[in-house]
């Protein structure tokens, strides 16, 4: 720039002019400035980015656009690296240069004093540095670890096994839960915390105890009820309110516990209800009432008759069936062979205060049936005489103790007065008188005999 001077006098007299040259000029250099460390250590293999710097100069403001940059920088090989940032004004100064040392090792994450380019788990922490990698977590540190749910530092995601149960994920049904591994029915519980593992209803306890599969749901133990419990240890197996140990049939609902002849056996599954011997079925076929012991045929009779049906008095005569009866129950006895049966027929016996019974039949043929005449009870009174006459009043047969040491009348003669002794005495109606001691009183018992061949 030019400065000019100039001045005149009164009169008018111009000095010479005086002129000053001023040049402005810039010599201030540029400022850089590293952003970030002056000195950078890099992992060798790993990626550097440089930070840069900035750049700012008095007069043409901000420069960082114009710097000049540098980087010699090799991760893949170990060695200190200088980084060089320079920049000029517009005015041809230059900035002091700056520099940046980068330093590419191979480090120790861990301090175990192998390095990282050869250490499996470079932060120590248990997991291989693959396995970090491939899972997600960082590898060189030691708070960021893969999900490792059964602890055996196998991070999950490369982990066959993950809750170490011994079975592989890919066969597990829960991967993550060592204490289960298979869900039989599905339901989302494994069986060893599932009750039902089938989900058929029936406990796997129950279904053990009583033999079925308690893994399949075909295959169930017999539940009587349909209660779910099976009847092995059901203590009601037929569900009728009746405990099984006091039911008189556990496997047939019969609350009512019918039970018409007395045999321990409920109605509903006693194939003979009156327990007459004969089958309902049969009963029904014969057209007699199965319900009822004192309607029935004899020849029907195949199975064991009970004792409620024995001990009855179908006739009412004083005398139970059984007595009544004979031995041979397919051909109970007709004394007096009117086709009535002496179990139907009123008064076929007698019966006293000292509860003698005398039967009024006598068959001394040899089968078996009412070969003697029988005096029930005689053996407790051992003091006694029996006399027996025929119809015109002739003793046939004389005996003192009846009932002793083989003394018995089977329709022989004594051998007294008019007939001879040992002789067949031959069929018709005799009379009897029967003397015998009771409580030290002697007392007297008279009736007919039937002698029939």
């Amino acid at each position: 720039y030019t400065v000019t001077y100039n001045v005149s006098d009164a009169n008018g007299n111009a000095a010479d002019e005086v002129v000053r040259t001023v040049n402005v000029v810039d010599t201030t250099i540029p400022v850089i400035t590293l952003t970030g460390d002056a000195t950078v250590i890099v992992e060798v293999g790993d990626t550097y980015t440089d930070a840069g710097a900035t750049a700012t100069d008095n007069y043409d403001g901000d420069l960082t656009a114009s710097i000049i940059t540098v980087n010699p920088v090799d991760t893949d090989t170990v060695g200190t690296y200088t980084v060089t940032y320079n920049v000029s004004d517009a005015n041809g100064n230059a900035a002091d240069e700056v520099v940046r040392t980068v330093n590419v090792v191979i480090v120790d994450t861990d301090g175990d004093g192998i390095k990282d380019d050869v250490d499996e788990d470079d932060d120590n922490d248990g997991q291989l540095d693959i396995h970090e990698i491939a899972c997600g977590s960082d590898p060189l540190d030691v708070n960021s670890m893969s999900l490792d749910t059964d602890g055996d530092s196998i991070p999950d995601c490369v982990d066959e096994d993950d809750d170490n149960d011994g079975t592989p994920d890919d066969q597990d049904d829960f991967p993550l839960d060592p204490d289960e591994d298979t869900d039989t029915d599905g339901d989302g519980t494994g069986d060893n915390a599932d009750t039902d593992d089938d989900n058929d209803g029936q406990l796997d306890v129950d279904e053990i105890a009583c033999g079925s599969d308690p893994l399949d749901a075909n295959s169930m133990s017999l539940d009587t009820d349909g209660d779910s419990v099976p009847d092995c240890v059901d203590t009601d197996d037929d569900g009728d309110g009746i405990l099984d140990i006091e039911d008189n049939c556990p496997l047939i609902y019969n609350p009512f516990q019918e039970d018409l002849d007395n045999d321990g056996l409920g109605d509903v599954c006693d194939d003979d209800i009156d327990g007459d011997g004969i089958s309902n079925a049969q009963e029904l076929l014969d057209d007699t009432d199965p319900e009822d012991w004192c309607s029935s045929i004899p020849s029907s009779i195949t199975m064991e008759l009970s004792q409620e049906y024995l001990n009855a008095d179908c006739d009412g005569d004083g005398l139970n069936n059984g007595d009544e009866i004979g031995p041979d129950v397919n051909n109970p006895i007709d004394s007096d062979g009117d086709g009535v049966l002496d179990y139907l027929e009123f008064n076929n016996h007698s019966v006293s205060e000292d509860d003698l019974e005398i039967f009024n039949l006598l068959t001394p043929n040899g089968d078996g049936k009412n070969d003697v005449f029988v005096i029930r009870n005689i053996e407790l009174y051992p003091e006694n005489t029996l006399e027996i006459y025929n119809r015109w009043g002739v003793k046939v047969y004389s005996v003192s103790g009846y009932g002793q040491n083989g003394k018995y009348f089977i329709g022989e003669s004594g051998g007294r007065f008019t007939i001879n002794s040992n002789s067949t005495l031959p069929s018709g109606t005799y009379f009897y008188i029967l003397n015998y001691k009771s409580n030290g009183f002697w007392k007297n018992r008279k009736g007919y005999l039937n002698l029939t061949k």
